[in-house]
């Protein structure tokens, strides 16, 4: 895909929302490169932009770990795949990455569940933010689908761990009173 194509399906408007990010990070980061932002949504001191076209650079030298909320369409597997080789390279030790939960499309079967470590399910649909040019960010309805997080660790030993997952990234085990 050339990359005049890849940045039309790139367009960061919409961000994570910030108590989920804040919930994965205390979960499994600190993240320290937020790949798919924009400079006003990013949620990484580290963060690549459209003009940064992370697609076509390496993202570190070791010891990264990777947040990525991408553009969402048929151009997932791009993001995925490039996951993959930074993994491989060894240039980003992990990544987490907020996508719709898609499972029927060619990107989840031909990317994500080669690659993915675990995906873990968002119990409800996510209000993702959206900013104004100013930076502003405005309240919006919730998203039309369902979405998962998925984490990619390296080579995969066993079966791929799905999970549940609360809006604020908790695991709902932990919050549940059995009686």
């Amino acid at each position: 895909m050339e990359a005049a194509d890849r940045k039309q399906l790139r367009p960061l408007k919409w961000g994570t929302p910030q108590e989920l990010f804040d919930g994965l990070n205390a979960r499994w980061g600190p993240f320290t490169l937020d790949a798919a932002a924009s400079d006003h949504n990013h949620k990484c001191e580290r963060y690549f932009t459209v003009d940064d076209d992370a697609l076509e650079q390496p993202w570190g030298d070791g010891g990264v770990k990777a947040w990525l909320n991408p553009p969402f369409g048929m151009g997932c597997g791009v993001w995925f795949s490039k996951i993959a080789v930074e993994i491989a390279k060894g240039n980003i030790d992990e990544a987490t990455v907020l996508v719709p939960a898609r499972v029927d499309t060619q990107w989840f079967h031909r990317h994500v569940i080669p690659h993915a470590s675990s995906i873990h399910f968002i119990e409800g649909r996510l209000s993702y933010t959206k900013s104004d040019e100013q930076g502003n960010v405005l309240t919006v309805d919730p998203a039309p689908f369902p979405s998962m997080v998925v984490r990619m660790t390296g080579p995969r030993q066993d079966d791929i761990v799905l999970k549940p997952m609360l809006r604020d990234g908790s695991d709902p085990d932990d919050k549940r009173e059995w009686l």
